[in-house]
Parts: structure tokens; C-alpha cells; sequence
């Protein structure tokens, strides 16, 4: 399996060309929540907000055991298998947004009149009262951490 590197932000990306793959998934439409929702929301609104987004989004995701196989890469004499979902997979925005989208699900119906938004990585949880809003996000940053997700601390 051949990587390729791009460089994104200053920094380097091993990317994953699953051409071979890829072609053999099949890829569910999915929709995003876009901005016309989030501002909709917050219009003649007094709010706080804080936003966050996940470290190595992708890469936090596990690859089962017996899809494992799927994912070699031979470099240098040396093969390698993915343990978690390389960039370049078709399917990874679907199955990245089905764990964020749960998550914004969560924070919506257990913190009343909160606003929780999210696109693919990044989120952005709002509310009325700062004081709440700031234990409401260390509450939301702890499940994200039981999750085994990481949140990127230099955004």
C-alpha cells in the first residue's frame, strides 16, 4: 500500500492511498450541520461560548481486529498495520461524524437550553450563563477523555 505525504499547517501527514480499497466500500451520504443552523440558533442571542476540537481525529478511532488485514503497508522491508483509521479511507467522515455527532447529541439532551454544534472535529458548545457554561465544558471535555478521545489543546 503505497503513503504519500502532504504538508498541512507547516506540518507533515502520512496519508494512506486506499484507491484499492476504497474502491470496494460504499459510501452512505451523510449531511453535516452547516453554519445557516448555527447562526439561526444564535441570532438576537446574548451567549457564551467555548469551542474545542479532537486531536488526530481519525487516528482516535480503533480499527477492528478482523478489518485489520485491510490496512498493510510494506515500507523499507518492513510491513505495518493500522490500528486506527488512516487518513485516505472513503468512509472515514461517516464513521468520524457518527462518534462526534453522538457526542453533540449527548451534551443536547443532558444540559438544558445548551447549543452544541460540531463539524466533523471541531465543536462549539454555547450558552447563556458563563459559569455554567464552564462546568458544563469540563464535563464535556471529561467524557470526550473516557471516550479515548484526546481534544487538541493548541487551538
Amino acid at each position: 500500500m503505497p503513503l504519500f505525504v502532504i504538508i498541512q499547517r507547516d506540518k507533515p501527514r502520512v496519508i494512506y492511498d486506499a484507491r484499492h480499497l476504497n474502491e470496494f466500500l460504499t459510501v452512505e451520504s451523510f449531511k453535516l450541520e452547516d453554519a445557516h443552523f448555527l447562526l439561526d440558533s444564535i441570532a438576537n442571542r446574548q451567549f457564551y461560548a467555548i469551542s474545542f476540537d479532537i486531536s488526530s481525529a481519525y487516528y482516535s478511532i480503533t480499527v477492528n481486529k478482523k478489518s485489520r488485514q485491510l490496512f498493510v503497508v510494506k515500507y523499507n522491508n518492513k510491513t505495518y498495520v493500522y490500528k486506527r483509521m488512516p487518513m485516505g479511507i472513503s468512509i472515514a467522515p461517516k464513521i468520524f461524524s457518527r462518534v462526534t455527532g453522538a457526542i453533540t447529541m449527548h451534551i443536547r439532551e443532558k444540559y438544558d437550553n445548551v447549543m452544541a454544534f460540531n463539524y466533523l472535529d471541531d465543536f462549539l458548545v454555547i450558552y447563556t450563563n458563563p459559569e455554567w457554561l464552564n462546568k458544563i465544558s469540563i464535563e464535556v471535555k471529561e467524557l470526550i477523555k473516557d471516550l479515548g478521545l484526546k481534544i487538541n489543546t493548541e487551538k
